[in-house]
């Protein structure tokens, strides 16, 4: 965000309904992609079709999912190592589970709400050992869980084909 402030964007960052300090943190396992949607679309009524919106993983499915229901609401999307809104794929699980199962669990744990240790939070693939330990340990003040509803409506297709896949690594 300072990056393009500087460039002269307007930039605003929002928390969904149950993440940061938004409302429903009780709640958030009962939130839905829809419900995501609809919080995105109420920060972005002002801007009248006019933002450019970016989303990260499950965000960037939140994003697509957006545009394909309102079409107009945005001038633009950026998407970055983004779930498509239908849900991962069997070469996404494949790709990503496989080589690394211990992580691929450690992420998993780490998505439903339990505490991981700062070891097991390094050698997830959201770090991969690129990352110096101070700004990892920073990253970590910000991780919760995820809606068990919304990761339903991403994850359900392929779990199945994940503990397969993943049992074959053991």
């Amino acid at each position: 965000m300072d990056y393009f402030s500087i460039k002269g964007y307007d930039c605003y960052a929002m928390s969904l309904r149950g993440h940061y300090n938004s409302e429903g943190r009780e709640e958030l396992d009962s939130f839905s992609l829809d419900d995501y949607v609809q919080d995105v679309l109420q920060v972005l009524a002002p801007f009248q079709g006019d933002a450019i919106v970016p989303g990260h993983s499950m965000g960037g499915g939140i994003v697509q999912k957006l545009i394909g229901e309102n079409p107009g609401h945005v001038k633009a999307a950026v998407l970055l190592a983004s779930i498509p809104p239908c849900g991962q794929d069997e070469q996404v699980v494949n790709d990503m589970i496989a080589p690394s199962s211990k992580g691929a669990f450690d992420l998993a744990k780490l998505a439903s709400g339990e505490k991981l240790t700062l070891t097991e939070i390094t050698n997830c693939s959201l770090f991969g050992g690129r990352i110096p330990m101070k700004q990892i340990e920073e990253y970590c003040t910000y991780l919760q869980p995820e809606s068990a509803k919304a990761l339903e409506e991403l994850y359900h297709p392929i779990w199945k084909k994940a503990a397969a896949v993943v049992l074959e690594c053991f």
